[in-house]
């Protein structure tokens, strides 16, 4: 099995040894499952795993450092009881080239600027409920390392909006309201 792929099912810790068993799994998606640390752990039996997807209210700060030393080059979180404490996990995962946050987690400067510290990572899409000060000098400073940034936002200040598509210009900025 290359890809494997649940959502809304009650996989659990247990069903994970299973999964850890296909050496061959190169792209797993958990999406609202019961998975927790102990589950993640056993991925890393997983040596070919190269691209992880985790959607779950389930997992928090704890379970996401058990993903530490996963060899993994594409990262998708959309877990809203993670925190930037948890995220901290990034820096610890060596091939890690990509990294998608969705817009259940709460992302802030210290975040941002953690993700320019990582060696390998070439790209990050992350989403903002508004880009605050803090935020857009972090970005900034990302996109000067060369970083490829795909930023959404749900900024409601339309004038706003206008002063930072002027100083984010070459950084790929969408508004989700009109």
């Amino acid at each position: 099995t290359v890809y494997l792929i649940v959502e809304h099912s009650p996989m659990s810790d247990a069903s994970m040894k299973w999964v850890a068993q296909m050496k061959q799994l190169r792209s797993l998606a958990l999406v609202e499952t019961s998975v927790t640390a102990v589950g993640l752990r056993a991925l890393l039996g997983c040596v070919r795993l190269s691209q992880l997807t985790l959607k779950s209210t389930l997992i928090q700060d704890a379970d996401i450092q058990s993903l530490q030393g996963l060899n993994v080059q594409s990262l998708e979180l959309d877990c809203p009881r993670v925190t930037e404490d948890g995220l901290s996990v990034l820096s610890r995962l060596p091939r890690l080239e990509s990294v998608s946050l969705g817009n259940r987690m709460s992302i802030g400067p210290r975040l941002v600027l953690q993700l320019g510290a990582s060696g390998t990572l070439t790209s990050a899409h992350l989403f903002f409920d508004s880009l605050t000060p803090g935020i857009v000098e972090a970005l900034k400073a990302l996109e000067q390392q060369g970083m490829n940034l795909y930023i959404r936002t749900n900024e409601p200040d339309r004038r706003r909006r206008h002063i930072l598509e002027r100083e984010l210009k070459f950084i790929d900025l969408r508004f989700l309201r009109s």
